[in-house]
This record gives C-alpha cells, structure tokens and sequence, in this order.
C-alpha cells in the first residue's frame, strides 16, 4: 500500500516535535531580584535600608536536558529590570530621589562546572532617575542633585548559582559596579525563582525523517 506523501510528512513532524530522552534544550528560569541592594554615593545611601527595591525581575537562560536537570555551557541573562526610590538624612544632608534601569542587551555568559557559579560579559542597561539634595555643602561634596539617564555597560564576574536543578528553588546572588552620574553604585543582585521552562531542541531524527519525506514529495512533483 502506498502512503501518502501528506501522511509522511504529518508522521515526520509529529516525530520532530517529541523529546528524546535526555534531549538537549533551553532552560528558562524567571527570577524576582526584589531582595536586591543597592549603594551609591559611596555608601551613604543603602537601599535598603535608606528606601526600597519596588520592583526587580529578569531571567536566565541555560543548556538542559529537562526541566530539573542543567548542565554546564553557554547561558544568558535578559529581561532584567528594576526600579526604588531612596530618601536619607544625615548630618543635615537630606538626599531623596528615585531609579530605574532595564536590560537593553543580552548578556551573554557561562555557567561553570558544578552549577555553583556564573559570569556574563559586557552588557547595557539603560538607567533612568535622579538624587535631590538640600543642605549646603554637604551636596556638593556628594555631588548633589544629579540624574542618572542613558544606557551604561555592566558586567556580572560572579554570579552565585543554588539549587539550580531543584524546581522552585533556585536562587543567584552577585554583585556588579556601575557608574550614574558620575557617581559609583554597587548592585547585589539577589534573585529567587518564580518560573522555569523547558524547550527542547528539535529532535535530530525527526529532522531527518521531515527531509527525507520532503525529498520523496519532491521527486513524485518532477515526475508529474
């Protein structure tokens, strides 16, 4: 009996879609970064607890073969975005103001053997904000007011991996300095799962069975 050429095609790309067993794929998991801390002004604002993070998020992509089960390999982090507003006063020095940042770059980057630990290369986060300050010198000496707007290259040398293949449960903390308005920050980037997905590679076989069917189309289509 002859099948036909429409069938094939139909079986071969429902076998393209099923995962192997230990197939390779993309592991997403999606982090809340709202126990993050930040300090500027060469650590006379602490948020917190001289304010708060209103909201933080990102994830991490990494090789698998499931949703529990990462490897060693390339990774990336992407979607991070934060915002807080501060407020201190401190020897008549009264500072308040607010700051946002998004991720405007992947940052591409590698977790290392052992699942213990990451590192990401150069990439841009635009941030977005301002620092008022009233009380004399005091702001001029912390070069006060100021705003902090345009994109600024960060990097991650060490980013700290737990529980990574315990769905749920993960968790990165890491540090990274940067520079707003001419004034050095230090983001602790604490992050704690809320989400993961796992997307499988296209399933080798499958493809080649897809090819192999669409070869046989072809040839009936030049015999016509």
């Amino acid at each position: 009996m002859r099948i036909p050429s429409s069938y094939a095609c139909a079986v071969a790309l429902a076998v393209l879609l099923l995962p192997a067993a230990g197939q390779a794929g993309k592991l997403t998991v999606e982090f809340d970064f709202g126990a993050s801390h930040v300090a500027v002004l060469g650590g006379f604002v602490s948020v917190p607890p001289d304010g708060s993070i209103n909201a933080a998020s990102g994830a991490i992509d990494f090789g698998a073969v499931g949703t529990a089960t990462a490897g060693a390999g390339a990774a990336a982090l992407h979607d991070l975005a934060l915002s807080g507003t501060f407020a201190k006063n401190s020897f008549g020095v009264n500072v308040n103001g607010a700051i946002g940042a998004t991720q405007g770059s992947t940052g591409f980057g590698q977790l290392f053997a052992g699942l213990g630990n990451a590192a990401f290369n150069p990439f841009l986060m635009n941030f977005t904000g301002f620092a008022n300050c009233t009380g004399g010198t005091g702001c001029g000496i912390l070069g006060l007011p100021t705003t902090f707007t345009g994109p600024k290259t960060v990097s991650i040398p060490s980013l700290a991996v737990s529980n990574l293949n315990s769905v749920g449960n993960a968790m990165v903390n890491g540090s990274f300095t940067f520079t707003l308005g001419g004034l050095t920050a230090v983001l602790n980037l604490v992050g704690n799962e809320v989400s993961r997905t796992y997307v499988p590679e296209p399933h080798t076989a499958g493809l080649l069975a897809l090819g192999m069917a669409g070869l046989g189309v072809l040839r009936r289509a030049r015999r016509r």
